[in-house]
């Protein structure tokens, strides 16, 4: 197994979710379109995307949530830059970044900005 150090940008992931959603479209999609309940300490991340949609359910992250977390997040909206794209089918048919990540930092180098590190 080789082991890189290099940084990886968000358009470089994009492109490799998209490389990947070529390869297998549909367990891409369950992939991303999996939701699992995680406690207190994720859902507080600076920079990971979780959501609870009432206060009587769990906050819910994904694999859209974490990626995003690798990049950071907008200060204007608090949202990831990363996103993906639906058919009318509910299906994903590509990823893509903000227009906003033209004034941000979203290179990846092992560290989110603004996560905590032990």
């Amino acid at each position: 197994m080789t082991h890189s150090n290099e940084a990886v940008t968000a358009q470089q992931a994009v492109e490799f979710l998209n490389e990947a959603l070529l390869l297998d479209k549909e367990a891409v999609h369950t992939l991303f379109q999996y939701r699992v309940p995680c406690n207190e300490n994720l859902a507080n991340h600076p920079t990971i995307q979780c959501r609870q949609f009432t206060e009587q359910d769990p906050v819910i992250v994904g694999m859209l949530g974490l990626m995003n977390g690798l990049f950071g997040k907008s200060s204007d909206t608090g949202r990831g830059f990363i996103f993906a794209t639906y058919a009318d089918n509910g299906k994903i048919i590509s990823f893509g970044m903000s227009k906003e990540t033209e004034h941000a930092d979203t290179t990846f180098d092992g560290r989110a900005e603004g996560a905590k590190t032990p």
